[in-house]
Parts: C-alpha cells; sequence; structure tokens
C-alpha cells in the first residue's frame, strides 16, 4: 500500500515538475511554479480522488491531506502559508486540498466521511488534564455558542457537574433563551442544585480575571462564542468541539479536545464524565440534558452514530436519564407544529433530488 501511494505522489511530483522531499513516512513537502497551481486548481486536485482509489484489500480509505501555499513575498512565507493550509486540511477531517494566500483560504474535496476512531486513550487523557485545570482555578466561566441549541446547552450542564464535583463553583454565560433550549432551561432554574447556574455576558466580564478559565463547549469559532470579549481577558481557555475545523480558530489552548467524528460535543462530555466517574457526581437532568443534545445532533441515533454514541447513550441511561423526559425537551406548540406541517406539505420536488418549501408564515 504504502509502495502504491509512494508511487502515485512521486508521479504527481513528476507532473508538477516539482522538487519533491519525503520527511516522514507519510509527509511530503513540494516546491511547485506557481503556474502549475492553476492548474491543479482548475483539475480540483484529482490527485485526492487518484489516492483514496487506491485498492488493494485494504478495508480503511487511504486519504491524502494538501496545503498549498502561495502569494508570499518569500519562499519561506509560502512554506509557512502551506503549513497552515495542511493543518487546516487536516483539522477538517483530511481528504482535502487547502489553498492559502495573504488574505484567504480556499478549500477541494474533502468527500470522505469521518471515521470513527474506536480507542478512547485521548478522552481519558483529556479527562485528567480537565480534572486538573478546573481543581486549580477559582473562576470558572463556561459557555457554548450564539442561539445555543441543546448539544451546547447540555454539554455546558455537564461541564458544571464536574466543576461542582471537584468542588468548584462555574457558572454558564447566557444572555438569551431560544426556543430549543427554553424547556430544558425552565428544568434547570427550576432545581435548587444549579442555583446561580447562568450569569449575563455583561456580569461575566466584570468578574472575569486573566487567571478565570474558560470553558467553550459545541464551538470553536471566538466571533461564534456567546461572549467573545472573556477570551480577550482569561488567559486559560478551554475549547471542546466536534466541527470541522473552520479558517476562524481559538488560539492558544490550555486545553483543546476537537474531535469531529464524534456525534455531537455531548457525546464527548459523557466520555470524560465516565472516566471521572469516581470523583464525579451527575444530576438525573444533566444526564437528560446530555442525552438531548446527543438526540438532536445524531437526529435520534440516525446520522453520524458510532458504537461510542450508543456506549454515551447507555451510559447515560444506567446513571438516571430518563428516555420519556428527554424527549420531553423536545417538544414544541401546536402552532409551530402546523406552520412546519404546511410547510411540508408545500414541498416540491426537483430532480427527484431537491425538496424545496416556502412559508407565507414568520
Amino acid at each position: 500500500l504504502v509502495a502504491e501511494v509512494e508511487k502515485a505522489i512521486n508521479a504527481y511530483g513528476q507532473k508538477l515538475k516539482a522538487m519533491i522531499v519525503k520527511y516522514e513516512s507519510n509527509k511530503y513537502v513540494l516546491s511547485v511554479q506557481d503556474k502549475y497551481i492553476n492548474d491543479e486548481i482548475n483539475c480540483k486536485f484529482d490527485i485526492l480522488e487518484k489516492i483514496s482509489g487506491i485498492d488493494i484489500g485494504n478495508k480503511l480509505e487511504v486519504t491524502l491531506s494538501i496545503g498549498v501555499g502561495r502569494g508570499g513575498v518569500s519562499p519561506q512565507e509560502n512554506y509557512n502559508f502551506a503549513v497552515m493550509a495542511k493543518e487546516l486540511a487536516l483539522g477538517r477531517g483530511g481528504d482535502q486540498a487547502v489553498v492559502k494566500t495573504k488574505d484567504k483560504f480556499e478549500f477541494y474535496g474533502g468527500k470522505s466521511k469521518a471515521v470513527e476512531k474506536t480507542t478512547k486513550v485521548k478522552s481519558r487523557l483529556i479527562g485528567y488534564a480537565l480534572k486538573e485545570v478546573i481543581s486549580q482555578s477559582n473562576n470558572i466561566y463556561i459557555m457554548g455558542h450564539k442561539y445555543p441549541d441543546l448539544d451546547a446547552m447540555g454539554a455546558a450542564v455537564g461541564i458544571f457537574d464536574i466543576c461542582k464535583s471537584c468542588g468548584k463553583s462555574a457558572h454558564i454565560v447566557l444572555d438569551d433563551v431560544n426556543d430549543s433550549i427554553e424547556e430544558f432551561v425552565k428544568r434547570v432554574k427550576k432545581q435548587e442544585y444549579y442555583k446561580g447556574i447562568f450569569v449575563t455576558c455583561e456580569d461575566a466580564i466584570k468578574n472575569c480575571n486573566k487567571d478565570t478559565v474558560v470553558i467553550v463547549v459545541d464551538t470553536h469559532r471566538p466571533s461564534y462564542t456567546e461572549c467573545q470579549e472573556l477570551l480577550n481577558i482569561a488567559k486559560k481557555v478551554i475549547v471542546i468541539d466536534h466541527h470541522r475545523r473552520g479558517v476562524e480558530f481559538i488560539k492558544d489552548t490550555v486545553l483543546l479536545f476537537h474531535e469531529i467524528y464524534v456525534s455531537s460535543t455531548c457525546e464527548m462530555v459523557t466520555e470524560l464524565i465516565q472516566y471521572l466517574e469516581e470523583d464525579v457526581k451527575i444530576n438525573k437532568l444533566t444526564a437528560e440534558g446530555l442525552l438531548a443534545g446527543i438526540n438532536l445532533d445524531t437526529k435520534f441515533f440516525a446520522f453520524k452514530t458510532g458504537v461510542r454514541t450508543f456506549e454515551a447513550a447507555s451510559y447515560l441511561k444506567k446513571i438516571g436519564a430518563d428516555t420519556v423526559e428527554t424527549k420531553m425537551l423536545f417538544k414544541s406548540n401546536v402552532e409551530d407544529f402546523i406552520a412546519r406541517a404546511d410547510i411540508i406539505k408545500n414541498t416540491k420536488i426537483i430532480n427527484k433530488r431537491i425538496c424545496i418549501a416556502y412559508s407565507e408564515s414568520e
């Protein structure tokens, strides 16, 4: 297999009249004239398909990640661009080419599915590291993305329980409650266990200092977070996310748990809880919030669901999550239901591939 890949890459280097150097067992650097890059962009880097087409009985598809740097003032700057582009390609799941110039990124390929990793070693290590950081902190803020959904809110409450079990008080930064989390937030506010859990952005900014720990869940983009200013004030930032990496990324994190093959952030937080089980006690409502987040992002176990997703769900059930109560977190009022049904009724199907519908109601 390695020989086949090497043969394809060497032939590719010759086609581009490139200087090609293999610098690790699976890494290559090519120095190419800029005019050939335009040809590659026109054919959308078809080397990606050639490599993924290699089949000599291997169970996993072989994929290639390419980072291209161009338009810099020196070869060194182009090289730096290429390294950034390659890291971005890997962060987005591989099997794609990313071209970086001074002011923009362009993406090509990226058709293969993210493959679930069966080992949980990383979750265990992150779990211990997270506990260490929390134990050494006195001021902890947790936040998701703007207009949070049940995955962001379930994960945030899960992290709150980890902090509480470590004897630390934490707060979730939340300004507005939208329809998708309204029921869950209402239940959280009713329980004495979660007293004072929610704070506004304004209060968080007032009380945040450089020793504060900010834990960001379900996003890695600074501009998407509930309160971006906290990232500028605090020196310790932790990111837990499962989305494909975007151009914008929270830099200089003390801990980064970013796995794109995972179904949801709630699944990731559940795994962390499993490894800290002796020390962490989870409230029943927290378990239901985490299960609701998994349900939401997998569309009730239909999409992006791996073996570990079911393991996480069964663990939550074991520690007290009620599946009926979890389902109730998704309930909507009858007007919404009718409006949605009306939109579906108006659907037109184009070329047996695309559904299009519109709504005259707000």
